[in-house]
């Protein structure tokens, strides 16, 4: 099979996909695409960036794969419509796995899926098709990522737990071992996840507040010298 790939996106995430692939894969992009009311350029990333509607003249799904880089816009469902319009054009869509992760014989990993460096990812687990595990998440043993998720980084999924479809985790959320979470949800940063949820919940965390002293008043320091002053 070809190791030349068209990345759909032209966002922070498909450069950044485009960085990863092109630096540590052995896959080259060859181009990016988009749909024609979005695409406001001819390149990105000194590729040639191309209308998706005419894509398969260009740039045929028997010569070249794709990958779908796109983030978690609409929870998920902006790239799981464009996964679907992809692979019904007939496109093989390519995973990406960090080669400092291990992937483990009895791992299963669906396509379009992309798994930044330090993840950890343990035995038995399962990742579905056209997630994205964000740098340094820990998938824990037995552990089940459903179709169109995003684990943000730092963010934690125990063992024997699940996470429904289209489900977004954010930074440093915690989900503890043997909790299903439902399809849909949205998990803010630094969530604790204790036991199952219900489709669509939404979890946010309350925010830290500023207090009312200072920093330079707490730790009893002087006011900086202004510009040119005390030198």
């Amino acid at each position: 099979m070809s190791d030349q790939i068209v990345l759909f996106g032209a966002a922070d995430f498909a450069a950044i996909a485009f960085t990863y692939f092109s630096e540590a894969s052995p896959y080259q992009v060859a181009a990016f695409t988009v749909h024609r009311e979005h695409r406001q350029a001819d390149e990105f990333m000194g590729r040639p960036l191309v209308d998706f509607e005419t894509l398969t003249a260009t740039h045929p799904p028997d010569r070249y794969a794709m990958y779908v880089a796109v983030g978690q816009s609409k929870l998920n469902k902006t790239r799981a419509r464009v996964y679907h319009l992809a692979k019904d054009a007939g496109y093989r869509l390519v995973s990406y796995v960090h080669p400092s992760v291990q992937i483990w014989s009895n791992t299963t990993i669906g396509d379009n899926v992309f798994v930044f460096d330090h993840c950890t990812v343990q035995p038995f687990s399962t990742i579905g098709d056209d997630a994205i595990l964000w740098c340094g998440c820990d998938i824990g043993h037995n552990a089940v990522i459903g179709k169109h998720c995003f684990v943000a980084g730092q963010a934690v999924v125990s063992g024997h737990s699940s996470l429904g479809d289209y489900t977004y985790l954010g930074v440093n959320a915690t989900v503890r071992d043997r909790v299903a979470v439902a399809a849909d949800n949205m998990i803010g940063a630094g969530a604790l996840i204790m036991r199952n949820t219900k489709p669509r919940q939404v979890f946010a965390p309350a925010r830290s507040q500023a207090e009312k002293m200072d920093s330079y008043r707490l730790f009893g320091l002087e006011e900086a010298p202004a510009d040119g002053e005390g030198a």
